[in-house]
């Protein structure tokens, strides 16, 4: 398997998790996407601030619906 699909097989399953109520689950979500969700947030938006407050706003939805 390649890095990448290592990578992705890895945030499948702290999805899964994350599905199943496991809180540690959405740090590993967080660490491997918050980088590139900001970028595109940040080049969508055009403001660092307002970037922040749709990620931040886009992980508490997250966290509440992931079942």
């Amino acid at each position: 398997m390649t890095r990448r699909g290592e990578a992705r097989a890895k945030l499948e399953a702290a999805m899964r998790r994350l599905a199943a109520g496991e809180r540690g689950a959405l740090a590993e979500v967080y660490q491997a996407t918050h980088a590139k969700l900001f970028g595109i947030c940040l080049r969508i938006l055009k403001d660092r601030k307002e970037a922040e407050d749709a990620v931040q706003d886009l992980y508490v939805s997250l966290w509440r619906r992931a079942d």
